[in-house]
């Protein structure tokens, strides 16, 4: 109900329902005394049934502020809970001012500045960076790599080591902003015992290995599935989040051939498909694969497995038969004499290729050519290599070692490792 009274210029609001409702009182027909008894009615009346606020103004609208907006729009209940305290200024007079719990003091805690100082008061970042957060993902994968190395396993090792004892030596230690680690070839000739392989892989995880390249495994398509589960096992582990990455060429018989490259999953995290050339054997013949490591440096490794000249005529399914037969189908230009030159200039076109796109290469595996020997094939491998900045990696660290072999039965030395020249220089390969 809303009255105007003209005389006083006083404005009356009554609320029903939070909507007001207007009634005009005829002036001319009602005494000033009947005004007055019929307003005091209306508010009795308004206050005892709506419980409405009747509240004279002098105003035309009048002052809202919050409070008197909360009571408005909520005159059942109670305005929230804060702290009020009464805090007299000069200029403020009595006012009632709200302060915030937050800005009230606890003599209690003490001043700021008093107690003693933290421990880790580091003006540096709070927390640790991006790349060190992602590398804590990969400790669980290390959980095989266990050092029971002892003095005299090294004195074991430098009587039956050539070359780096990644066997017998201590690993070093595992560092995440400078990894340092193991990368292995080794011709399998078949898959042997189960026993065998796993202390196999056992060694591999004990010696930090983080890189493995077998050849010969003679393991075709449908068995590489298996095998790839046996050396996560006895490598890794197999309840770890990051898996490790293989990269195959499958037998094309259970007799002869097969290459697999392992990775580890601390460097696998790093492997790249998205390369300008093919990271196989281009003529499909399995001889060798590639796997790519983008970084600072752009690295590819090359497993290999050249051929090797069978004697024995009812070998038919032997790999120099089968390239044999396979060269036939070559243009006149591309074919050589034999599979073994094709196979010396071939990996010479593809480490060309490579090298051509800004890559350096890492070739490691049985190539089934004889350093020691003096014949055509060795010294053309020699001359090639050495034209594409291939370094060998036994000759370069002990030039002045004789008597090298790595297949006990002739006491040849068929099995290498080449590194560019331009990553042994920056020292890729350490002794």
């Amino acid at each position: 109900v809303q009255s105007m009274w003209q005389k006083h210029s006083k404005k009356i609001i009554i609320q029903r329902n939070n909507k007001p409702a207007k009634i005009k009182l005829n002036k001319r027909q009602i005494t000033t005394r009947q005004r007055q008894l019929k307003l005091k009615q209306l508010k009795q009346k308004a206050t005892h049934k709506y419980k409405s606020t009747i509240k004279p103004t002098t105003q035309a609208h009048p002052k809202k502020n919050k409070r008197n907006k909360w009571k408005t729009e909520h005159p059942h209940k109670p305005q929230p809970n804060r702290t009020q305290m009464t805090k007299q200024t000069k200029n403020s007079g009595n006012k009632k001012r709200i302060i915030s719990p937050k800005k009230l003091f606890d003599s209690t805690k003490g001043y700021p500045g008093e107690g003693p100082a933290k421990e880790n008061n580091s003006r540096g970042k709070a927390n640790r960076t991006s790349k060190d957060r992602g590398d804590q993902h990969f400790n669980n994968t290390l959980k095989m790599w266990k050092t029971q190395h002892t003095d005299d396993m090294e004195d074991i090792g430098k009587l039956n080591t050539i070359g780096h004892d990644i066997w017998y030596s201590s690993p070093p230690k595992l560092q995440w902003n400078n990894l340092q680690g193991n990368i292995c070839a080794l011709n399998m000739r078949g898959r042997g015992e189960m026993l065998d392989r796993q202390n196999l892989w056992s060694a591999m995880a004990k010696s930090h290995t983080m890189i493995i390249i077998l050849s010969d495994h003679r393991c075709t398509e449908p068995q590489l599935k298996n095998f790839q589960t046996e050396i996560e096992d006895g490598w890794i582990g197999l309840n770890t989040e990051r898996r490790m990455k293989c990269i195959h060429s499958p037998a094309r018989n259970k007799h002869v051939g097969g290459i697999t490259i392992a990775v580890h999953p601390i460097i696998s995290r790093y492997i790249t498909l998205d390369t300008p050339f093919q990271l196989d054997d281009p003529r499909g013949w399995g001889r060798w694969t590639c796997t790519a490591l983008a970084g600072k440096e752009k690295i590819i490794i090359i497993g290999t497995y050249g051929p090797t000249k069978n004697t024995d005529d009812d070998a038919v399914q032997s790999m120099w038969q089968t390239q044999e037969k396979l060269m036939g189908e070559i243009n006149r230009e591309e074919r050589e004499s034999d599979p073994q030159q094709q196979y010396i200039k071939d990996i010479t076109e593809h480490i060309r290729e490579i090298q051509k796109k800004k890559y350096k290469v890492i070739l490691m595996g049985d190539t089934n050519i004889n350093w020691n020997a003096d014949t055509l094939a060795n010294t053309e491998w020699k001359n090639n290599m050495a034209d594409r900045g291939m370094l060998n990696t036994i000759k370069t660290f002990w030039p002045s070692t004789t008597n090298i072999h790595t297949f006990a039965p002739t006491g040849s030395w068929i099995d290498h490792i080449y590194v560019d020249k331009k990553l042994l220089l920056k020292g890729a390969i350490r002794e």
